[in-house]
């Protein structure tokens, strides 16, 4: 079941399911599948993990640029003094004459084509780098929509539970109240105490401000989730999922191998390593040659000569620094240490996900067994209040016992209650843990 229901979270924003929805003081009806897509469609954190991965693609693109030719357009204008000064020793009358050649003004529009042959793995490391980091960056948006179905979900369930906990508590408010008359008769008819009717009164009060609190509680889990899903605050949520349904059976393994797999946290640390290897790489460049091959044609001025003149031109640079001061060694040691910092962050984070599954298998299988405990409780606890009404409608019970498994039987209610939604919690939770919401 919980597969199918997360099965379209993570492409909810890019597609997402037609969304309930609502203005200030109307109603919404959300089943959990439709809540977790509005979750996903609606949520910051998630938003802003997406236009991370946007900027990311946009890194990647820069960092391949180089693989490429570039073709440049440049235009070099210069402004300068004649260069050459020339007499000539012309008999008289018609010299000397004085003769200046050269340009004033030059102009120098050309087009080129740039290409590195070689540049020591520079160009390929940083891609590699830059690919390695957008796949990070998906991963940690894979985490972020699973802890947007997580919190989502957890919402979800919470106002279900404190809405059955408010009902419990109406509930308990109605029985208080019918024995607060049965008792009123029974003092009329001379069959009982005036203490009696106090003690019913006093139960009824009790439980009156109980579920006065109950309703409160049950506001302000609606009122969260209203904020998750970007709702109004008074917006009325209808849910109509249940937090009864069955919870399937999980193996400590299954959810470990699953988490190793599926975990963006873990995924996003070994794109991390692999980032740091390709830095590694970047930084050794520098101890090569850099080799650049450029063709280009334009105009060319010669100093002396003016008019356009066409001029095909093809250029090998090659560039080698033979002594930089120990820099292309300290960005060397410097990525070196970041890459064993990486590999130390992903054994750290390994661990937190092992011990998460862990906890969150525990508390799976600990739910589980509250649940079955609670339900045997309230059949003995219903059980125990109808033999004191009975008691007591016989004459032979007193009104202590009858308000003791009055007490008892809303008591044991409401442990089913929180039972069953901390349940299904830990189900999500586990999954979670597993990253296998969203999938």
């Amino acid at each position: 079941m919980f597969t199918a229901l997360f099965a379209a979270a993570l492409v909810a924003a890019a597609a997402p399911a037609a969304q309930p929805a609502a203005t200030p003081g109307q109603t919404a009806t959300l089943s959990l599948n439709q809540a977790v897509n509005r979750g996903l469609t609606e949520n910051l954190t998630y938003l802003r993990a997406q236009e991370s991965v946007s900027a990311a693609i946009a890194r990647l693109k820069q960092a391949r640029a180089p693989e490429l030719p570039f073709l440049v357009l440049k235009d070099a204008y210069k402004n300068t003094n004649p260069l050459a000064s020339l007499t000539l020793p012309l008999p008289p009358p018609l010299g000397p004459v004085n003769v200046t050649q050269g340009l004033e003004n030059a102009n120098d529009p050309r087009i080129a084509l740039q290409y590195t042959l070689f540049d020591g793995g520079k160009t390929a490391s940083q891609a590699g780098e830059a690919a390695a980091s957008l796949a990070s960056v998906e991963s940690q948006l894979r985490a972020a929509a699973d802890g947007t179905v997580q919190s989502v979900s957890d919402g979800y369930y919470r106002l279900l539970e404190a809405r059955r906990l408010a009902d419990v508590a109406d509930e308990a408010v109605r029985v208080d109240q019918a024995h607060v008359k049965q008792a009123q008769q029974f003092l009329q008819a001379g069959t009982v105490a005036r203490s009696d009717v106090l003690r019913a009164e006093t139960t009824l009060a009790n439980d009156q401000v109980a579920a006065i609190r109950a309703h409160n509680s049950a506001d302000l889990a609606e009122s969260s989730l209203d904020n998750a899903l970007s709702y109004p605050a008074t917006t009325h949520l209808v849910l109509t999922d249940s937090i009864g349904q069955s919870v399937p059976e999980i193996t400590l393994e299954a959810l470990q191998s699953a988490a190793h797999v599926n975990r963006g946290e873990l995924q996003a640390a070994r794109y991390a390593i692999d980032a740091a290897h390709a830095t590694i790489g970047i930084a050794r460049s520098d101890e090569v040659p850099s080799i650049s091959l450029q063709a280009s044609e334009g105009n060319t001025q010669p100093q002396l000569v003016s008019g356009f003149r066409a001029q095909f031109m093809l250029q090998l640079d090659a560039v080698w620094t033979l002594f930089d001061h120990g820099l292309t060694a300290g960005k060397i040691h410097e990525a070196e240490s970041q890459l064993r910092n990486t590999e130390l962050a992903y054994r750290q984070t390994e661990q937190g996900v092992d011990l998460q599954v862990e906890q969150a298998y525990l508390d799976l299988q600990a739910s589980r067994a509250a649940v079955g405990a609670a339900q045997r409780l309230v059949t003995f606890a219903e059980e125990n209040r109808r033999l004191a009404e009975e008691r007591y409608n016989a004459g032979v019970g007193t009104a202590v016992e009858l308000a003791d498994a009055q007490l008892n039987a809303t008591s044991a209610q409401q442990e089913l209650v929180k039972a069953l939604g901390d349940q299904q919690t830990a189900l999500v939770d586990a999954r979670y843990a597993a990253g296998l919401l969203g999938r």
